[in-house]
């Protein structure tokens, strides 16, 4: 998963600020989506402002494969879960510059949450195939990004997405929340 610009490690902290649940609140963004027992890939989790309340909401018998290419930011990840008792319903690894490293994932995944992150990736081709490649036949594909975003590379990246085989979930078009929703047939 090469990066074109990484986000800096330490400022990871800012997207854990309390705050941020008044703009984007994890709950309500997903609670659509995600169902108790669901597996659920994150690819660039960072220190988990989604991880931690996707793992509350897939319960005892979900998992989480949260997934990113630094290291401290998994470190603090891993720190908050054991702290709220949650280490059990995550699986944290690290990618590669190359790879999500999660091809031992073929067809397992439910749900495929990949928020904020598709513009840091450099090989976005092999990024989005691999996240295709985890996916149950109709499994979903929630693709956001943020507002620095130009709407222009956002349309590419859709179809980017399109094109590594997935369908949109509704023609909804470009909305103000940029969140779109994707099928694997």
């Amino acid at each position: 998963m090469k990066s074109e610009h990484l986000f800096p490690w330490w400022a990871g902290y800012l997207l854990l600020n309390p705050l941020r649940k008044l703009v984007q609140n994890p709950e309500k963004v997903l609670s659509d989506y995600i169902r108790p027992g669901m597996k659920v890939l994150e690819p660039g989790c960072a220190m988990g402002f989604f991880t931690v309340p996707m793992a509350r909401m897939v319960g005892n018998d979900g998992m989480i494969y949260a997934i990113d290419i630094q290291e401290k930011m998994l470190k603090v990840l891993k720190k908050r879960l054991g702290r709220m008792n949650l280490l059990k319903r995550v699986s944290i690894r690290r990618s590669s510059s190359g790879s999500i490293s999660a091809g031992d994932l073929s067809g397992q995944i439910d749900l495929a949450v990949v928020y904020a992150v598709f513009h840091e990736v450099g090989n976005r081709e092999t990024f989005i195939k691999e996240v295709f490649n985890t996916l149950k036949p109709g499994g979903r594909l929630l693709f956001r990004e943020p507002g620095v975003v130009s709407k222009e590379r956002v349309m590419e990246e859709i179809e980017l997405i399109k094109s590594a085989g997935f369908r949109a979930a509704n023609d909804s078009g470009f909305s103000s929340k940029r969140v779109f929703e994707f099928l694997r047939d």
